[in-house]
């Protein structure tokens, strides 16, 4: 329209300017190229949430079936635990000390290894090292089991379409049991050992644990008795050329103390460590791994936030 000194309104010059938007009770704010998104209050997203609370309700079920079909399609890993209690042989060990300090006292004796299980760290150190567990792989046969796509079980052998730089060695076979299978934790407050193994199997799962306690148990036992023993055939040779009575004295209470030593070790089965509870293969149903029930929940969960997002910008 025009008239006066007024000027006409153009089409063109119609939206210029500032303006404000209500969206869902929050003002939006535009100025020029740059835009203001308001955050939306919690008030907000339940209202939103509430309102098409079918839609969100409906993607929330769908996505948590999704994930119960899921986690039954993944392998399911059980879990065998073995709890130990370190054995110590530092008594016996303090007497023979004493003995080699009264030695050492009365002529100067040369040091001699004295019969223990060894330190608790090397103790626990040897559950998983290398040649330690290497071994069992071998005895045990497992590389069929650690790589079953790969491994030809009708010819007992690698497949035959393997290249030769993938084929696992020993050295694979041990970094994926220790990193995958094993697991050696001791607690701080109480020295309680916990070895754990992780597996497909619940009876093999519970077996490899028993059984490695075991051979870590026979294997410091022969240890200690072959240094024993070499310590006693050492101290019987020095005997003869003793000088002093005291000496002799000394060295035989060294030499009937040593004896008693490696007689209990023979005869005692948990050397280094004492088994408190023994490993128990789990139910079928009770596996580690995947959680179904967490999955589902957390499906439910995912769903209703993305349905609730959705819902939020379609809103604006």
């Amino acid at each position: 329209m025009a008239g006066g000194d007024g000027h006409p309104i153009q089409p063109r010059n119609r939206g210029r300017g500032r303006k404000f938007i209500l969206v869902v009770g929050t003002e939006l704010e535009t100025s020029g190229n740059h835009l203001e998104v308001p955050i939306p209050t919690l008030r907000e997203i339940v209202h939103t949430a509430w309102r098409r609370k079918r839609f969100v309700f409906s993607i929330a079920i769908a996505l948590a079936i999704l994930a119960g079909i899921g986690s039954s399609l993944l392998t399911r890993v059980y879990r065998a635990q073995v709890v130990l209690a370190p054995v110590s042989n530092q008594a016996g060990a303090g007497r023979i000390g004493a003995f080699l300090s009264e030695i050492g006292g009365l002529g100067g004796f040369p040091d001699l290894g004295l019969f223990s299980s060894g330190s608790e760290a090397e103790n626990v150190a040897l559950l998983t090292s290398k040649k330690f567990v290497t071994d069992y792989i071998v005895e045990k046969s497992l590389f069929s089991l650690l790589y079953p796509k790969k491994w030809d079980a009708k010819k007992k052998n690698w497949n035959a379409s393997l290249a030769a730089d993938e084929v696992p060695s020993l050295n694979d076979a041990y970094k994926k049991f220790v990193e995958e299978v094993l697991a050696v934790t001791q607690d701080r407050d109480t020295a309680l050992i916990t070895l754990t193994i992780d597996w497909r199997d619940p009876e093999l799962a519970a077996q490899w644990a028993n059984e490695l306690v075991v051979r870590a148990n026979q294997q410091l036992q022969g240890r200690a008795i072959s240094e024993g023993e070499r310590s006693l055939a050492y101290l019987s040779s020095q005997l003869k050329s003793a000088r002093f009575v005291e000496v002799e004295q000394a060295m035989f209470r060294l030499m009937e103390n040593q004896m008693n030593s490696m007689m209990v070790a023979r005869t005692r089965e948990e050397f280094a460590f004492r088994v408190v509870d023994p490993a128990v293969a789990p139910d079928l149903d009770d596996p580690f791994r995947p959680r179904r029930l967490l999955m589902v929940l957390l499906g439910g969960m995912a769903g209703a936030a993305l349905a609730v997002a959705a819902t939020m910008l379609r809103a604006r």
